[in-house]
């Protein structure tokens, strides 16, 4: 028990005694006039106490009240981390008012607040700052990446430009080139891919080309420059080939039409020519044919008369001999060179030999003389 339940209780105990005394001394006025006075003073007493037992309360419930504003605000205090935090316990500390040290703890609220705002001011303008060095080198990469990309003729300048064009991030249209540089790398290495491929199973001029076609589109990617020469010099070899083969062809249908347009002769033929003088001798090519046999023979000679006769009397290529001799049917044919269209007799010679295949299926042993 209190003091104050105690004053209460004694005051109360006090004003019913009056009460008993009174009701005793009831028949006498002077002593109900002294009763009732100190019956007033009893309710009087007792009126005080209540007032001061409703004012001791008021205060008992403020301090607590300040208590737990102080404890929150220390609370909030402990584990404050932003300007909100603080200014939360200042505010805290506001409604404590000079409660122990509130006045202190909101000073030091307030600098730690002065001090967070400076702080996140001064990062602030160092992340404004990094953000316009990094703005400042974006733009560098675009522009950079820019150039290059214009003058770009290999791999590595599209490389070099998509890795500028990426650490240009977001500025203008750095995106969409990026991926412009990306996508001619994988094509350049597709090309290439296809290229090797195409230039593996080229036989013709047309094939060689396509393969070309892919190098080109390499930017000089790897070693595609040096492919690409090749394929030219396979072309190049090519086309030789095939002029050569045109010209050997014409040569070859020059060679027949030649022989077609001279009268063959047989052996007895020749005989009673060589016999009769009926030509003179001359400088050219002569072609032996063995009808039944289907080989030729082609040689020559300064004194052809002369060296045919020595082919058919056993002094000239043994197997012509030995054929005419065993009765195989000959024709001979007498090709000067002044009327070939030849300036070498031994050129005029060696494509006739190619033109009747007499070293391939014929009697001939060598393709000529160099």
């Amino acid at each position: 028990m209190n003091k104050i339940e105690k004053i209460i209780l004694i005051s109360a105990l006090c004003f019913w005694s009056i009460i008993f005394i009174f009701f005793i001394y009831a028949l006498n006025n002077t002593v109900i006039t002294f009763g009732v006075i100190l019956c007033l003073i009893a309710i009087g007493s007792i009126c005080l106490v209540v007032n001061q037992y409703k004012k001791t309360q008021i205060k008992r419930q403020e301090a607590n009240v300040l208590e737990e504003n102080y404890q929150k605000a220390l609370n909030i205090l402990h584990n404050a981390n932003t300007i909100e935090e603080y200014q939360e316990a200042f505010d805290c500390f506001v409604k404590c008012g000079f409660y122990k040290d509130s006045e202190l703890l909101r000073d030091r609220c307030c600098n730690t607040i002065n001090k967070i705002v400076q702080t996140t001011e001064a990062r602030k303008q160092e992340e404004y700052k990094q953000q316009i060095e990094a703005r400042k080198k974006e733009i560098e990469s675009y522009i950079k990446g820019k150039s290059i990309l214009e003058t770009a003729d290999k791999l590595e300048d599209y490389q070099c430009a998509l890795q500028l064009f990426k650490e240009a991030g977001s500025y203008k249209d750095a995106d969409s080139l990026c991926k412009h540089c990306l996508s001619m790398v994988n094509e350049i290495k597709e090309n290439y891919q296809k290229g090797i491929q195409a230039m593996s199973y080229a036989n013709t001029i047309e094939e060689y080309q396509e393969a070309i076609n892919y190098f080109t589109k390499c930017k000089k990617y790897l070693d595609s420059e040096y492919l690409q020469k090749n394929c030219k010099d396979i072309i190049y070899a090519i086309e030789q080939e095939i002029k050569e083969k045109e010209e050997y062809e014409n040569l070859l249908k020059q060679c027949k039409e030649l022989l077609d347009n001279k009268k063959a002769i047989s052996p007895e033929d020749f005989f009673e020519i060589r016999k009769n003088k009926i030509i003179d001798e001359f400088t050219g090519v002569y072609v032996i044919y063995n009808i039944d046999k289907d080989m030729y023979y082609v040689g020559q000679a300064t004194r052809i008369i002369f060296r045919v006769n020595q082919h058919f009397t056993g002094r000239g290529n043994g197997d012509v001999y030995a054929d005419y001799k065993y009765g195989d049917s000959f024709t001979i044919r007498l090709l000067p060179l002044s009327t070939s269209g030849y300036d070498s007799l031994d050129r005029f010679e060696k494509e006739m030999i190619d033109a009747t295949g007499a070293y391939i299926n014929g009697y001939n042993k060598t393709q000529g003389n160099n």
